[in-house]
């Protein structure tokens, strides 16, 4: 019997290509993320995560404490990622009520919820994305950057709508 195994080898790339990567910022440095998620362990690993994608954030555990955050808040947020099943509230509702009062931010959905159905669920009702759980930090960074492109054509868009 024989046994036949194939493996991947990693990408190489010259000196110059990794001294130019780690010169040049990720998409997301600076940016201010509201991470809101029931389970702390989620919140302890979404905000490790932020902290090495170069983000500022500010974590809750539940949707029922996002509005009053927006509104008092000294420094606006640049996204919003957001758990759909928390103990006291439903993201999709939370995020209608915040499209609904106006807020434009990137808000991205955090599930283990992705069927078809799911996602056009949640898209309806206001997210910008859905970000599978679990996930790894390059897919926080890669739904982080995709949001706020989207959102930022979304807004511009309707500014010129509105003659903005």
């Amino acid at each position: 019997s024989r046994t036949t195994v194939s493996a991947v080898r990693p990408e190489r790339r010259s000196t110059r290509e990794r001294a130019g990567s780690a010169a040049r910022p990720a998409p997301t440095t600076g940016m201010y993320v509201l991470l809101v998620d029931d389970e702390r362990v989620n919140r302890r690993l979404g905000a490790r995560m932020l902290q090495r994608l170069g983000c500022d954030y500010k974590c809750l555990e539940d949707g029922d404490q996002v509005a009053d955050t927006l509104a008092t808040t000294s420094r606006p947020f640049d996204a919003i990622l957001m758990d759909i099943y928390m103990r006291r509230s439903d993201g999709s509702k939370v995020c209608e009520e915040l499209r609904a009062a106006g807020v434009r931010l990137p808000i991205i959905a955090m599930t283990g919820t992705t069927g078809v159905r799911d996602v056009q669920r949640f898209v309806e009702a206001g997210f910008d994305l859905v970000l599978p759980k679990p996930f790894d930090i390059k897919a926080m960074g890669r739904a982080l950057s995709a949001g706020k492109a989207r959102r930022d054509k979304l807004n511009a868009e309707e500014d010129t709508k509105n003659g903005v």
